[in-house]
Parts: C-alpha cells; sequence; structure tokens
C-alpha cells in the first residue's frame, strides 16, 4: 500500500517545566501548522505447507514538519525554533516484521498446538520534534536508536475452537531497547 496525509493544523505536546503553579510541570498543545507524510508499506502472507505459515512485512516513511515556528518553554535559551523539515516524533523511517507459525494437531478430540516466533526491527527515530542529534546533551539527545526484538508463543486450541490457552514472551533475547525518549 501507498500513502499520502497532509496534515493542517497539526498539534503536538509540549512539555513546561515545574514553576510556582505546577510544580511537577506539566504538558500544553501547541500548534505546528502543518505537516506531511508520505510511504509505502508491503505485507506477505505465505500458507506454505498445511501446517507452516510465514509473514512479513516491510515500511517506509517520510514525515516531517513543512510550518513550526516554535519556543520550548523548557529550552528558553534556544528561543525560537524553526523546525521546518524536521522529522516528526516517534516516526521510524523503516520498519520490517517476520513471523513463522508451526502448527500440530493433537488428534481428533485432543485439539492443536501452535508455536510462533516473531523478529521485529524498528529503525532510528526522534522522541520529539527539536530532532537533536546528542551534542552536548546527555545520551543521546532526542534519537531513539534503531533496536529489534524477538517475540514467541505457543499455544494450545481445544479441538472445537472454544478454547485457548497460551505462553508468551515478549523481548525473548531481554534486550534493552528504547521506544520513547524525553531530554530535560
Amino acid at each position: 500500500s501507498l500513502f499520502y496525509y497532509d496534515y493542517k493544523d497539526k498539534q503536538e505536546l509540549q512539555f513546561f517545566p515545574p514553576n510556582a503553579q505546577f510544580p511537577n510541570g506539566g504538558w500544553q498543545l501547541i500548534n505546528a501548522a502543518n505537516a506531511t507524510s508520505y510511504g509505502a508499506e508491503l505485507e506477505i502472507q505465505a500458507k506454505v505447507s498445511k501446517s507452516v505459515r510465514i509473514d512479513t512485512s516491510l515500511s517506509y516513511l517520510n514525515a516531517k514538519y513543512g510550518t513550526f515556528i516554535v519556543r520550548y518553554v523548557q529550552f528558553p535559551a534556544l528561543g525560537f525554533q524553526d523546525l521546518a523539515g524536521n522529522k516528526l516524533p516517534l516516526a521510524p523511517e523503516m520498519k520490517f516484521n517476520f513471523g513463522a507459525q508451526y502448527n500440530v494437531p493433537l488428534g481428533s478430540n485432543s485439539g492443536e498446538l501452535m508455536f510462533r516466533g516473531d523478529f521485529s526491527w524498528t529503525g532510528e527515530q526522534f522522541g520529539n520534534a527539536l530532532n537533536r542529534d546528542g551534542r552536548n546533551l546527555p545520551a543521546t539527545g532526542d534519537q531513539i536508536p534503531e533496536y529489534s526484538l524477538i517475540n514467541g508463543r505457543i499455544q494450545w486450541t481445544s479441538s472445537n475452537e472454544k478454547m485457548q490457552v497460551a505462553l508468551f514472551v515478549r523481548n525473548l533475547l531481554d534486550k534493552y531497547a528504547i521506544s520513547n525518549s524525553f531530554v530535560n
């Protein structure tokens, strides 16, 4: 599939630091004017045999602000910033997924076992609209590094398909992955 979005009057949430009225800080809605997003996604599903199924997907995304002039209250020293051309937050350019499933019939009244594994990779992205690369900031700045995850699932389904019992593991290799960030 191909897609194109043209956002008008796009709004973003902006964190503001603690002050006398809000000792824990807070969030305010700001107008980002406009942005565009376009891309493509390819999905393939295949039943390789009576017992084996595979699926995969690949997506490309180009999501950027058109007009966005803002003064970030948590970074007053930066003054007004023209963020036109910056990438939208949490919008990775590339994503990839692959899954494989194996079904084992257990007999006429015993149901079926299903074994499934999934691999997903998410490309680098930014945690906010400033798109700072980490110079003079803690860690990687606003950048969220690419990451991959492996998940697994074993499921029993009754022969009448009215009952299921499943065991699953997310992040099977227990890898550390940053999926969002906030730099104060």
